[in-house]
């Protein structure tokens, strides 16, 4: 009985998520990979796998340095400077060699070049009854506005307060259709066109 317990029990160290706390974080057009590695069998550093489809991942770096071998779990980090633009980017890390990979991550990237102030995402809409909303220059501030269809007619009242520059609107209700999002703070105004297909 002893033997098994003992058995089970290393089973599960061994086997025992290692990767934690993955996130990752746009700063000024690149993604910041976080991550945490959990004390175990020793790897042999790390790969950051990239993907635009979810589907077909590529290495885009890679960190040799040996890791778990502590009693102390080790932060880890990464800084992709040159993802895939006004698209959903999807990351990956593995612990080397192929020991274990982690849970999928992903964020939205869109370019500023000054003059746009808010895009939303994904467009075309399809996924969920949430649209994502990005707007620049702007954080901490409750906005109000309107959904408008394709004739220009209010169809939704929206009120957002964005938290890191990012907020969400339900479309729930929403036939598909092109629709146009206005936002104002009674300084700034906010638009962008969001097709919804399902």
């Amino acid at each position: 009985m002893r033997l098994l317990v003992l058995f089970l029990f290393l089973l599960n160290v061994v086997s025992a998520q290692r990767i934690q706390a993955f996130n990752v974080f746009e700063n000024d057009g690149s993604v910041v990979l976080k991550f945490s590695v959990k004390p175990g069998p020793t790897c042999f550093g790390f790969s950051v796998l990239h993907s635009t489809d979810s589907l077909i991942y590529v290495e885009v770096g890679s960190d040799p340095a040996i890791c778990g071998v502590s009693t102390l779990v080790e932060d880890k980090n990464y800084v992709h400077l040159k993802p895939s633009l006004n698209t959903v980017n999807y990351y990956k890390v593995r612990l080397e060699p192929s020991i274990e990979t982690s849970a999928v991550r992903k964020i939205f990237v869109d370019y500023n070049d000054g003059t746009l102030k808010m895009s939303a995402y994904p467009n075309p809409f399809y996924l969920e009854d949430v649209v994502s909303l990005k707007l620049f220059g702007v954080n901490n501030v409750q906005l109000k506005g309107f959904l408008y269809n394709y004739y220009g007619d209010p169809v939704k009242a929206i009120e957002v307060s964005p938290v890191q520059n990012r907020a969400a609107i339900s479309t729930s209700e929403l036939v598909n259709g092109a629709y146009l999002v206005w936002l104002t703070n009674g300084l700034k105004t906010f638009t962008c066109k969001i097709i919804i297909l399902r």
